[in-house]
Formats: structure tokens, sequence, C-alpha cells
């Protein structure tokens, strides 16, 4: 799968350098300053960006504060492209929201393996999230997820003045079907239960969650 690299710097032969060293991975897409960089993203999330500390009309460390507080971009992995060192700076920029720094001029290979670097462990940080909020029976969004959906569609519904429905499901004598059949037929029927409820929701905006053992919403 090839992935979607954005590069963020001013000089035109730096960006040219980074196209060519990231071909082996990628086509990465270009922005040469902060403003070109926001409609890129605006456009499309990317998987990682690498960014120039030293950009037209603004600086980096300042740029990618204000990306990693875009929660759109929270666990998008920024790499600072330099020729600026020091502690303190390199201090700052981790403060800032970056990952890593490679110095200018970059090497390739180095290049190369640190954003594959980046990039793997921005995946397996994602699918732990997933992990996280996601029932491992069902499939489903568990209770933590359901609050957090709960509480922003219940803010959305205030805002907009529209109504907002939420249905419970809890399976009657589910206890009894456990003790008669057996825990594995009962795992199978909240499974059947799950998928059955999720052809319901049909709007990006609809979910269904197990918020209980035998309880849905």
């Amino acid at each position: 799968m090839e992935h979607d690299i954005l590069t963020i710097d001013g000089d035109p032969i730096m960006t040219q350098i980074l196209i060519e060293q990231l071909a082996p991975l990628t086509r990465p897409r270009v922005a040469a300053n902060a403003s070109e960089a926001m409609k890129q993203i605006a456009r499309r999330v990317p998987d990682l960006i690498l960014l120039d500390t030293e950009l037209p009309g603004t600086h980096g460390i300042d740029l990618c504060r204000a990306l990693h507080s875009d929660a759109r971009l929270a666990h998008v992995p920024i790499i600072f492209i330099t020729a600026q060192t020091g502690e303190n700076f390199e201090i700052e920029g981790l403060e800032s929201g970056a990952v890593d720094f490679i110095s200018k001029p970059p090497r390739g290979a180095v290049l190369r393996a640190r954003v594959k670097t980046q990039l793997e462990l921005a995946r397996l940080t994602r699918e732990l999230e997933l992990l996280n909020l996601t029932d491992p029976l069902t499939g489903l969004i568990n209770r933590r997820r359901y609050d957090e959906v709960l509480h922003n569609e219940l803010a959305r519904a205030r805002r907009s003045r529209e109504p907002l429905s939420l249905i419970l499901v809890d399976l009657d004598d589910f206890k009894l079907f456990n003790d008669q059949y057996g825990h594995g037929a009962g795992d199978e029927c909240l499974c059947k239960v799950a998928q059955l409820l999720q052809t319901c929701a049909r709007r990006p905006a609809d979910a269904v969650a197990r918020i209980g053992g035998e309880e849905l919403a």
C-alpha cells in the first residue's frame, strides 16, 4: 500500500531531493508554506508529515504545534527536516509534537528507514486504539467508545436542535440460555444479534455498541 506523505519545505531544491529519495516508498505531496500545507491537509489527512523548521512567514515549530493540536492530526507523525542542531532546539521540537529529526541534507536510506519506522509505529498505535475501543467478541464499539459517541451526539443534537434516538437492547433470560446451551452458544447468539443490529445502522452517524454482558445500544 502506498503511503500518503506530505512534505512542507520552502526550498524547491530540497523538495525535489525529498521527492527523489522517497520515490521507492511513494510520491509525496508537497507544500511550500503553512498556507499550502493546510490546504493539502484539508483535502486529505496524510499518513506522515516531513516538516522544514524554516518556512516562509512562520517557524516550523510553531506550525508543528498547531498541527499537533488539531484533533484530526493528533496521531499523524511529524518529522523535522532541519539544519538546526542543539539540545534546546530538539527539546522544543519534541515538545511541539515532532517524533523525530532528520538532518539536512538527508541521506536517502536513512530518510526512508526513519519514515518507515514512524509509519509502522503509527499503524500499531491505531490498531491498539481500535482494540481499546472495540468489543473483542462482537466487533461493536465498547462501553468506553459508546460513552464518547453519546456525549458527542447529545452535544450535536443540542446545537442543531434536532432529535436524537437511542435504543437499548437487553437480551432476556440470557443467563438461562448460557446455562442450558453453554457459553460458546451464548457468544454466538450475541454475535448474531450484533450483526442484526448493525444492518439497521445505515447512516454515517449511526452506531451500535455492546455496553454490558448482554446489553447493547
